[in-house]
């Protein structure tokens, strides 16, 4: 665990965290690994939140709530979904 808080200079539109900063935090306590993101509800600016970690994944809690989550995607997995045409050439072909 730890106590973290967002500097109001990363505060988004409508007033909480910007989304692409909280995924930053999070992919960063993964250790910068392909990420997929969650944010169940607004992650406050200028308040103590807290960052946990357990295993592949990781996420921000603030009064007793999970507010945001990451968890370890496969690169592959996550670049190259299973049947996608990986070329327009008249001879596609399919990634299996």
């Amino acid at each position: 665990m730890k106590k973290i808080t967002i500097d109001r200079r990363h505060q988004g539109p409508f007033g909480d965290a910007s989304g692409r900063y909280v995924a930053r935090i999070l992919g960063d306590a993964l250790r910068g690994a392909p990420v997929t993101v969650k944010i169940h509800r607004p992650v406050p600016v200028d308040t103590p939140i807290y960052l946990y970690r357990r295993g592949n994944t990781a996420f921000i809690r603030h009064n007793d709530q999970t507010v945001a989550t990451a968890e370890v995607v496969d690169a592959l997995q996550a670049y190259e979904p299973e049947n996608r045409l990986v070329s327009d050439s008249p001879s596609l072909r399919r990634v299996s």
